[in-house]
């Protein structure tokens, strides 16, 4: 009694999600829009132009048009925040590993950036603000628990180069501008 009791109560259930879960043709978000509009690419094009915010100018499209970002991510938690102002960037990350995180925020002519994070808990911070020079910057973290802080960009350290391998690593790197 007990079983039949259960099983027509989940069947009952089960029919009532199905009748509630439909939505009306009034409530439709794209009602308006007649799917005869989509047949020919022309008119898609045309609508999803219209549709761009038209404050975009050619020097925000060529910024976009040379700029590269590449990122591979590999485990659990990884973050890769970039904030990026240039003409030309190109960056390419690999975090391999769980708990890595690289932070760029970089304003230049040229930004190019290698970064590779393999192990647990790595973190780079990367700033750089107004700086005249092409920066070609390679930082690669093998192990656990390392950490490198690089602020500001000069004539030396323009096209810097760090590697740590370990576990338990700090490098500080302050560049005083010119």
């Amino acid at each position: 009694m007990k079983n039949t009791y259960f099983l027509s109560s989940a069947i009952f259930l089960f029919f009532t999600q199905l009748t509630f879960s439909q939505q009306s043709e009034e409530n439709f978000a794209f009602k308006n829009y007649n799917s005869s509009l989509f047949e020919q690419q022309d008119s898609a094009l045309n609508f999803l132009n219209s549709s761009r915010n038209s404050n975009n100018n050619d020097e925000s499209f060529n910024k976009i048009k040379n700029s590269v970002v590449a990122i591979q991510q590999i485990g659990n938690f990884n973050v890769t925040l970039l904030d990026i102002n240039s003409k030309k960037a190109s960056i390419s990350v690999n975090q391999e590993g769980n708990n890595n995180e690289y932070n760029l925020v970089k304003d230049g002519r040229s930004i190019m950036a290698e970064i590779s994070q393999k192990g647990n808990r790595n973190i780079i911070n990367d700033y750089s603000y107004k700086t005249n020079y092409e920066t070609n910057t390679s930082m690669i973290q093998n192990g656990n628990d390392q950490n490198i802080k690089s602020i500001g960009t000069n004539s030396i350290s323009k096209d810097m180069k760090v590697m740590q391998t370990g576990t338990g690593a700090s490098v500080i790197i302050l560049n005083k501008l010119n």
